[in-house]
Order: structure tokens, then C-alpha cells, then sequence
């Protein structure tokens, strides 16, 4: 047998995917179960419908990693996707960025500025207000 496909750590994981799988069911039955008590309501029977589908999903996954990791494929690069990170460099790894880089908008720094502008501002005259308050 496979230690890939039928390891201890493997097993584990074929067993919890299993669980998921089967608690997805259960909770569709029990969603199933729910809408006609309440008469069909249209909520009830599609989440009844959707909770198979997630433990499918699931399966879906598990089985796709398996075969990937046997072939010894990895995800590669360049997909389409969009570069993460800054295109300097900085902040870490290259990619460590949780979003797209998107360049500064003009428009926008100028907005800011104005905003910041304003805030100084309202600090100064809520100091000066406070401060007045005190001297009396």
C-alpha cells in the first residue's frame, strides 16, 4: 500500500474528511426534516440541498490533493492570477501581501491629505475650546 495514499497521518485525515462528509449529510437531513415542519419553507429546503453539497466539496478537495501530491504536482505560478505584495520588495517574502498591490491613486493621496488637513484642524479648535473652558 501507498504511504501517500494510506500513511497513519493520511488515514486521520481520510477519517476526518469521512466525518465531515457525514455531518453534512446528517445536517442536510436534519435541514430536510426542519422544512416540513415549517411547511416546505423555501429557506429550510434549499440549505437541505446545500449541505451535500458542501461535504461533497469536501470529498471534491481531499481527492483532488491526493491525486496532485501522487502525481507530485504543485501549484504553479503564473496562473493569471494577480502579484501579491509590493513590487519592491517590501514587507517580508515577495507574496506575503494577503491582497493584490495596487498602486497609490493621486486622486486619492490628494483626498487624503485634505481629510488629514481637516482632522488637525478640528483637534486644534476642539484644544482651543478646551482650553478656554478651563480658564474660566
Amino acid at each position: 500500500m501507498d504511504p501517500r495514499i494510506f500513511g497513519p497521518k493520511r488515514l486521520l485525515c481520510h477519517f476526518g474528511v469521512l466525518v465531515v462528509f457525514l455531518v453534512c449529510l446528517r445536517l442536510g437531513w436534519w435541514q430536510w426534516e426542519r422544512s416540513e415542519i415549517r411547511g416546505g419553507a423555501p429557506q429550510n429546503l434549499a440549505y437541505a440541498l446545500l449541505w451535500p453539497v458542501f461535504g461533497g466539496y469536501a470529498v471534491y478537495v481531499w481527492v483532488r490533493l491526493l491525486r496532485m501530491e501522487i502525481r507530485g504536482q504543485q501549484p504553479t505560478p503564473g496562473t493569471g492570477a494577480p502579484a501579491l505584495g509590493r513590487p519592491d520588495g517590501e514587507g517580508g517574502r515577495p507574496g506575503s501581501a494577503l491582497v493584490p498591490y495596487v498602486p497609490p491613486d493621486p486622486e486619492l493621496l490628494a483626498y487624503n491629505a485634505y481629510l488629514s488637513q481637516l482632522n488637525e484642524a478640528a483637534s486644534a479648535k476642539q484644544a482651543a475650546t478646551e482650553a478656554t473652558r478651563r480658564a474660566h
